[in-house]
C-alpha cells in the first residue's frame, strides 16, 4: 500500500523549498543594497566612478552578517523562513555588522588608492601586491568578524575584533579564499547581474560560511 509522501521525505518538494529559501534570500540581501544594486547597474567601472562605488559598498555590513546569519540558522535547523528571519538579523545584528565593515571597507579602499598612485611610477608597480593583500586581509577580518558574532551573538565587540583578528592571521589561506568569494559576489553584478539576481549571494555565501566552519573557526 502507499503512502502519501510529506514534505520531509519528498525530495523534490524540499529542494524546491530550498531554492524558495535561497532565492528570497538573495532578494532580501540586495534590497537592503539598493545603493550599490543601483551603482553597479547603472554607473560603467571607471576610475572616475570609483567614489559612487566605495560609498555604495559602505552600506553592505548589515546585509552580510544578516545573510550570514540566515545561513547560520539553515544550517543549523534545515529549513528557515527566509525574509523574517533576514529582517530578525537585521534587526539584532545591523549596527555591529556597519561597524565590522568599516574595517574591511577603510583598508581596501586606502588599498585601491595606493595602487593607483602607486602604479603611476615604475618602482610603485613592486607595492601592488604588498597593498593588495592589505586589502584583502583588511576585507578578511571584516568577514570572520561577521561570522563570530554570528557564532556568539552575545559576545563583546573587542572579544569578537581580537578572536577576529587571530584568525585572520593564523589562518590566512582561509581568510584569503573568503575573501574571493566575498569580492566574486559584488564583482559579479557587475559582470552578470541575472544570476546574481537569483541564487549567486547565496551560493558564494554559503561556501564561504562552510569554508570557516570546516576549519573549526567558531
Amino acid at each position: 500500500m502507499f503512502t502519501k509522501p510529506t514534505f520531509e521525505n519528498n525530495l523534490y518538494m524540499r529542494i524546491f523549498r530550498w531554492l524558495y529559501i535561497g532565492f528570497a534570500l538573495n532578494i532580501s540581501f540586495w534590497v537592503v543594497n539598493t545603493p550599490y544594486t543601483l551603482t553597479a547597474m547603472f554607473l560603467a567601472v571607471d576610475p572616475r566612478n570609483l567614489l559612487w562605488f566605495a560609498l555604495a559598498l559602505l552600506l553592505i555590513g548589515p546585509s552580510m552578517i544578516s545573510l550570514l546569519a540566515a545561513i547560520d540558522r539553515f544550517a543549523e535547523h534545515k529549513d528557515i523562513d527566509p525574509v523574517k528571519d533576514f529582517c530578525y538579523f537585521l534587526r539584532t545584528f545591523a549596527v555591529r555588522g556597519f561597524l565590522y565593515w568599516l574595517i574591511g571597507w577603510l583598508g581596501s579602499v586606502i588599498a585601491i588608492v595606493d595602487i593607483l598612485f602607486a602604479v603611476q611610477f615604475e618602482s610603485g608597480k613592486w607595492l601592488v601586491p604588498f597593498f593588495l593583500l592589505l586589502g584583502m586581509l583588511s576585507i578578511a577580518l571584516s568577514i570572520n568578524a561577521w561570522y563570530f558574532q554570528v557564532r556568539n551573538p552575545k559576545a563583546a565587540k573587542k572579544d569578537v575584533l581580537r578572536t577576529a583578528l587571530f584568525f585572520t592571521l593564523k589562518k590566512w589561506p582561509v581568510s584569503l579564499l573568503a575573501t574571493c568569494l566575498f569580492v566574486a559576489v559584488f564583482v559579479a553584478l557587475i559582470l552578470k547581474p541575472q544570476f546574481c539576481f537569483t541564487l549567486f549571494p547565496v551560493l558564494f555565501f554559503g561556501l564561504l560560511y562552510l569554508n570557516l566552519r570546516k576549519f573549526q573557526i567558531k
